[in-house]
């Protein structure tokens, strides 16, 4: 009891933004940008790059939606009431005091708009994604390295996106906190 849903929610989002968008995902991007810009050479394709970064986007975006989805109810402090000393609350107490607690965090941590944040920067990331896909399929999806050129800029976009979908994750509380 207690904690289990905080824990297992900065789990979910160390996974996601720590593990996979900013030591892994990011630093992909980064890989394709310097080969698209010739800084780098090497022998991947469209279907490389597809598989690479498309596919690798799209497996993670449920997890990424329900990450920012659950944020409010699994780091409300209101889960105190389920720890010892609160636990000995009696109901009608806890009956009127969980919502003054919950509300009363959102506003002092400006949790609705942190979580606007993040769902306008996964959402501008998201769309840069379909565009990028998008002109992938124009060139085709195995082309070679040099005809993907023309996915650079876009793909520097999508670069940045990711970037600012993970400075705000970062923004979210990763703990309970008690106001």
């Amino acid at each position: 009891m207690g904690y289990e849903k905080a824990k297992a929610w900065q789990k979910r989002r160390s996974s996601f933004n720590h593990n996979w968008l900013q030591n892994k995902y990011i630093p992909a991007l980064g890989k394709w940008q310097n080969l698209l810009s010739g800084k780098v050479k090497d022998s991947q394709t469209g279907a490389d790059f597809s598989s690479v970064i498309l596919s690798e986007w799209e497996s993670h975006c449920n997890e990424a939606r329900k990450l920012v989805d659950d944020y409010t109810a699994e780091m409300s402090p209101v889960q105190l009431f389920d720890c010892e000393p609160l636990i000995r609350c009696g109901e009608r107490l806890k009956c009127w005091l969980r919502p003054v607690i919950h509300e009363l965090w959102k506003v002092r941590h400006s949790v609705d708009e942190r979580i606007s944040d993040v769902k306008t920067s996964f959402h501008e990331a998201n769309s840069i994604e379909r565009c990028l896909a998008s002109e992938l399929e124009r060139c085709g999806k195995d082309a070679p390295l040099e005809k993907l050129q023309v996915l650079e800029n876009i793909l520097g976009d999508f670069h940045k996106a990711c970037f600012t979908l993970g400075a705000t994750i970062n923004k979210l509380e990763n703990r309970v906190r008690v106001t």
